[in-house]
C-alpha cells in the first residue's frame, strides 16, 4: 500500500525546487530604491557644487581636466556606493532564498548590460572631448535604456527559444 503525503508539503517542495532552478536573477527591490536615493544625494552634492562655483558653459573642463573635477569625483563616488548597495541587497536576498548570486543567467545579463554601457561611455567621453556638452544627458539616458532593453530582451529570447 502506498503512503499518502500531505499535498501542501508536496506543493511547497515543488515550489522550492522551481525557485532554486530558476534561470532568472533575483534582484532585490531594495537595491533599486537604494540606488535611487543614493542618486538623489549625489545630485544634491552636484547641485551644491554647481551653484557654489557659478559654472558657465565655457568653464566646463575639457576631457583632460574633467577626471580631476569635483563633479567627476561626485559621479564616481555615487556610482560606487550605488553598486555596493545593489550588490549587498541582492546578496542578502539570495542568501535568504538559499540561491546562488553568480550563475549563468547573472553572467549573461551582466555581459548584455555591460556592452552597451561601455560603448555609450566611450561615445559620451568623445562627445565631451568635442565640447558637445548638451548631448551628454540625453546620451546617458539613451545608452542606459538600450543596455536595459538588451539585457532583458536577450535573456527572454534565449530562454524562450532554447529553454535555457
Amino acid at each position: 500500500m502506498t503512503q499518502l503525503t500531505d499535498p501542501f508539503s508536496s506543493l511547497n517542495e515543488i515550489k522550492s525546487m522551481m525557485e532554486k532552478s530558476s534561470r532568472f536573477l533575483s534582484l532585490s527591490g531594495l537595491s533599486g530604491v537604494a540606488a535611487g536615493l543614493i542618486g538623489l544625494v549625489g545630485a544634491g552634492f552636484a547641485y551644491l557644487e554647481l551653484t557654489s562655483q557659478q559654472y558657465e558653459a565655457k568653464d566646463i573642463p575639457s576631457l583632460d581636466g574633467y577626471f580631476t573635477s569635483p563633479l567627476f569625483c561626485i559621479a564616481i563616488v555615487t556610482l560606487i556606493i550605488s553598486l555596493m548597495a545593489g550588490f549587498l541587497f541582492t546578496y542578502l536576498k539570495s542568501k535568504k532564498l538559499q540561491g546562488t548570486l553568480w550563475n549563468h543567467a547573472s553572467r549573461r545579463m551582466l555581459i548584455n548590460l555591460g556592452l552597451p554601457l561601455v560603448a555609450g561611455g566611450l561615445y559620451l567621453l568623445k562627445l565631451m572631448d568635442l565640447g558637445y556638452i548638451s548631448m551628454i544627458a540625453p546620451g546617458c539616458l539613451l545608452f542606459y535604456g538600450l543596455a536595459l532593453v538588451n539585457a532583458v530582451s536577450t535573456h527572454w529570447v534565449i530562454s524562450d527559444t532554447w529553454g535555457i
